[in-house]
């Protein structure tokens, strides 16, 4: 699908917009060690669109509730990237394709686009790895469950992790 769409956009800027409007499929720079790889940009528009495709169940959900959070993060971590890279964005944009069904049954989410959205993201990667070096993990490999991790539907939350457990509590 992916593939269709950038293949659909670069055949629509080709016929009716010199110059072009969109970008696709490229790969912004966040950090030293964070890339992530866009599906658009609207140039005039200063607008990120992230393609996500979903089956029956995740479209009744993304109808019923919108977009998980993590997507929407996502979004503005991409906003981030092509802020750094010099242009101007406004907003974020989640696409959401049934893989069955009919293309009416897009669902689209919007929002303007809030670099510090992005910006707690990205801060939780040093912590996390500064949670590593603190915990000794590689030596003390028991002490993974105290990491630091968000409760997600989506990552089927560990019944192994707890929270106030002590650095010298082996794994039950």
């Amino acid at each position: 699908i992916h593939s269709w769409l950038e293949k659909a956009t670069a055949t629509w800027n080709e016929t009716h917009s010199k110059p072009f409007v969109w970008i696709t499929e490229s790969r912004r720079r966040l950090t030293e060690v964070v890339v992530g790889h866009c599906d658009l940009f609207n140039i005039p528009k200063g607008m990120v669109v992230d393609h996500k495709t979903g089956g029956t169940d995740r479209m009744r959900e993304v109808n019923k509730s919108g977009p998980p959070e993590h997507y929407k993060t996502q979004v503005q971590l991409y906003g981030l990237g092509y802020e750094l890279a010099g242009y101007q964005v406004n907003k974020v944009a989640l696409a959401f394709y049934p893989r069955s069904g009919l293309l009416r049954n897009i669902y689209t989410w919007t929002a303007p686009y809030d670099r510090t959205v992005a910006e707690a993201a990205l801060a939780r990667v040093p912590a996390i790895g500064a949670q590593l070096i603190e915990l000794d993990v590689l030596n003390s490999p028991h002490r993974w469950e105290q990491v630091s991790c968000y409760p997600s539907h989506d990552c089927g939350y560990c019944d192994y992790y707890k929270y106030d457990r002590l650095p010298e509590q082996g794994a039950s």
